[in-house]
């Protein structure tokens, strides 16, 4: 088996592009109409399945041309910033925490909900109860985590 659509055969392709860190292929499937916002049957996005292959240019990638997606959860409610904790991957932190700008997104309503959506992802718990800080095993990540919402709230409204 090369990769995961041989595993898993009726995979979404965009799950698997993102898992495997093609940022070319999800840039294409998602020109070609496949939607950025779809779930796997466990409720995981493609920005989770960047997350889980460890490959920060398409989770920054997704994070940019599908603003919100960073804090959709999981049917165990756990967001992509859970996943980040869990794995440690402080360098992560900054695609999933920032600031959507109202002339990316044209509606400024819109754009301040998701920017205050983005602030609150560290106080999201889980349904273990837990938050991403619970998960964050490293100093390094915590402060990531924090130094991100700074940035984020300093300049909220877009």
């Amino acid at each position: 088996m090369n990769n995961l659509q041989e595993i898993f055969p009726y995979m979404n392709p965009l799950l698997v592009a993102a898992f495997e860190g093609n940022c070319d292929r999800v840039s294409q499937l998602i020109s070609d109409g496949y939607d950025a916002f779809c779930i796997d049957e466990n409720g995981l996005t493609a920005i989770h399945f960047a997350i889980i292959g460890n490959h920060s240019n398409v989770v920054e990638f997704l994070s940019l041309v599908a603003p919100g997606l960073n804090s959709i959860a999981d049917f165990d409610d756990n967001t992509p910033l859970h996943y980040i904790a869990y794995r440690g991957y402080a360098h992560m932190v900054k695609y999933i925490i920032i600031k959507i700008p109202a002339d990316e997104y044209n509606n400024e309503e819109t754009c301040n909900t998701i920017n205050q959506q983005t602030l609150n992802l560290s106080n999201l718990k889980n349904n273990k109860d837990q938050t991403a800080l619970d998960l964050a095993s490293s100093p390094e990540f915590k402060s990531e985590i924090i130094r991100c919402e700074k940035m984020l709230n300093m300049s909220l409204q877009c």
